[in-house]
């Protein structure tokens, strides 16, 4: 593996909580959005550095959960935050600070400690856990290497780069994670983020211990579509109320199998990497798009974004079900056109032939 996830994943900790402590010098409208500016360059390749570097070490079947853990976590913190700055705010007034500035200071002050912390502890490699003793290491990596999930250095070339646009699979499941990623961005304020962090963890297991991705995401989404449609449509509190835990509980449990599927399906260091750099590219342009989905205008039942929720429930449950498809083509497509397509590696050990096709190699069966 790169010996970059110790250095770059703090780094990105680090100089993310320094720019949040910095916010509370911002005096106008223009320094926020500066800041703001820095805090989204840090923060944007944290969590595919993240989930890139858990591919590492866990094989693909076992993958979702860990990924699942980490996106729940993150947006089960939303249900404490409210709280957390409630409480910081008392200090309004000590030492000639506004109650605002100290939640930036407090909250940018433990995210810096703990990007320090984590440059001592973060481990590189499975070879690199402290806890773990040498056959600990060895079997890690034996497990990896079963999955060809054991990633090594490679050089960077813009053709394998380049590679994963040819890759219809990839682009696919980058097309409905701009969909889910609409939704999610849309929603994260109204999120009932208990009840989406149980069955997100839910669906994870079952996704990694049957290995249905699509199956799993599909589930969800589908009650994410109930959930919108009764959005659309209903009036009364208690109807819109159901409605709203419906959608996001299935948009958020959908949203680490959509995740996962990226790594599980692309192997070798610098495809696996564009890979999930350009499903959490389109994943944040989704959220871009949902910022204009809840005009003022179309308060207070808010039809434009119930209808683009509904719309984008709809098109990722078509797409997935041609990903599935598509998936199931190709690696039986593979499994006939093996003689040609390992023609020209002769001599070769498997490891050495999996190294050169990557996930395009016979015995690389695609995760649907």
């Amino acid at each position: 593996m790169p010996s970059c996830p110790r250095i770059l994943l703090p780094t990105l900790c680090t100089a993310w909580g320094l720019v949040t402590i910095l916010q509370c010098e911002a005096r106008n409208f223009s320094g926020f959005v500066a800041c703001r500016f820095f805090l989204g360059l840090c923060e944007g390749g944290l969590f595919p550095g993240i989930v890139l570097y858990l591919s590492g070490f866990y094989r693909r079947h076992e993958l979702q959960v860990r990924i699942a853990l980490f996106f729940s976590a993150a947006s089960l913190s939303g249900a404490f935050s409210g709280l957390l700055a409630a409480a910081i705010q008392q200090m309004d007034g000590i030492r000639g600070l506004r109650g605002w500035q100290w939640i930036f200071i407090l909250e940018g002050l433990f995210t810096v400690c703990f990007g320090l912390f984590s440059y001592a502890m973060l481990p590189n490699t499975p070879t690199d856990v402290l806890t773990f003793k040498p056959q600990h290491k060895t079997h890690c990596l034996h497990r990896l290497q079963l999955d060809s999930n054991l990633l090594t250095e490679e050089p960077i070339t813009i053709t394998k780069v380049l590679s994963i646009f040819k890759d219809l699979h990839v682009l696919l499941v980058s097309a409905i994670l701009f969909c889910s990623g609409t939704c999610l961005f849309g929603l994260a304020y109204f999120s009932p983020s208990i009840v989406a962090f149980v069955v997100t963890m839910i669906t994870a297991y079952i996704a990694d211990r049957y290995r249905q991705r699509g199956i799993c995401a599909f589930a969800t989404t589908s009650l994410a579509l109930i959930g919108a449609a009764m959005m659309l449509n209903g009036r009364t509190i208690a109807v819109r109320y159901t409605a709203l835990i419906l959608l996001v509980t299935g948009i958020y449990a959908a949203a680490p199998c959509l995740i996962s599927w990226v790594p599980n399906n692309s192997a070798g260091h610098v495809r696996r990497a564009t890979a999930v750099a350009l499903g959490f590219i389109c994943t944040s342009s989704g959220g871009v798009m949902s910022t204009w989905i809840y005009p003022k205008s179309s308060a207070p039942y808010y039809n434009v974004g119930a209808r683009f929720n509904l719309a984008l429930t709809v098109i990722p449950l078509v797409g997935l079900v041609v990903q599935v498809g598509l998936l199931r083509h190709l690696n039986a497509r593979k499994e006939s056109a093996r003689e040609e397509i390992l023609r020209g590696l002769e001599g070769l050990t498997p490891e050495e032939q999996m190294g050169v096709l990557g996930d395009r190699h016979p015995d690389y069966k695609y995760t649907y």
